[in-house]
């Protein structure tokens, strides 16, 4: 059993699962929505991989937020088996972390170590090879790796951004705000789970992940406003050279046919 038992009257559970259902219901539309904005983004800028990698991150945590809490996935897609949602489960956990740390590496990609990416990505493909073609059984045994495993993912993700922080990175203070957050919201949660204490919201951590979505689609938007400030004010200095061009070839024109 993953989740503490509820305890109170039929009206008072009815109640609390449909407060669940409907925040479940409220993120995932609003994940959602994100991802198929910031695609449209990569399909106007391919060259930008950042908005991609975002876009795969929201469909993550959009997909985690199906199988957690009040499982909205059996109200979306009634016919999938207990499998599907169990493996889901555990890939959702798996890719997340290593998405944020992706998306970190956008962000600042000379600070953050490549080697190390590409051994979460190694870690995260054989262990989602095991978790699609093993019994429920077999990778549910791997809870433990797959939880430590985030956690470690989480931690250098965390630190790093420490790091950047202090060296004065724009950008890096609202990041690793939001990864606080979610270390904070994970503690709730394991104290949640283990009865020590009690929520009227059930877990915190999608919120805590939602959190951190957010801060990276405003610095991806901010991101990109810069940008399109560089390339008009490029622009208006390219008018300006070409103004100039333009009265040196006349004065220049002129004083030729002057005899």
């Amino acid at each position: 059993m993953r989740y503490a038992v509820s305890m109170g009257t039929p009206n008072q559970i009815s109640a609390v699962g449909k407060l669940l259902a409907d925040k479940d219901l409220l993120l995932f539309g609003a994940l959602m929505v994100m991802a198929f904005y910031y695609f449209l983004i990569f399909l106007l800028r391919p060259d930008d991989k950042s908005s991609l990698y975002f876009v795969l991150m929201c469909i993550i945590f959009a997909c985690r937020i199906t199988v957690i809490g009040d499982t909205l996935i059996y109200r979306l897609v009634p016919i999938i088996s207990y499998h599907a949602v169990v493996a889901l489960d555990f890939l959702t956990t798996v890719w997340f972390s290593i998405f944020a740390v992706i998306m970190v590496k956008q962000f600042f990609p000379k600070q953050l170590s490549q080697i190390v990416l590409n051994l979460f990505l190694i870690y995260g493909i054989l262990i989602s090879l095991v978790i699609l073609f093993s019994p429920v059984s077999l990778f549910t045994s791997l809870i433990v790796l797959v939880q430590v495993m985030a956690l470690v993912i989480g931690m250098y993700g965390n630190c790093y951004l420490v790091i950047i922080f202090v060296s004065g990175k724009n950008d890096a203070g609202l990041i690793l705000a939001g990864g606080i957050a979610l270390a904070l919201a994970a503690l709730h949660d394991v104290l949640y789970n283990n009865s020590v204490i009690q929520s009227s919201i059930g877990e915190w951590v999608a919120l805590a992940q939602f959190e951190l979505v957010l801060i990276q689609a405003f610095i991806l938007a901010k991101r990109f406003s810069e940008a399109f400030k560089n390339v008009n004010t490029l622009a208006q200095k390219l008018m300006k050279l070409d103004a100039v061009k333009n009265e040196f070839l006349a004065n220049t024109s002129h004083e030729l046919r002057t005899p």
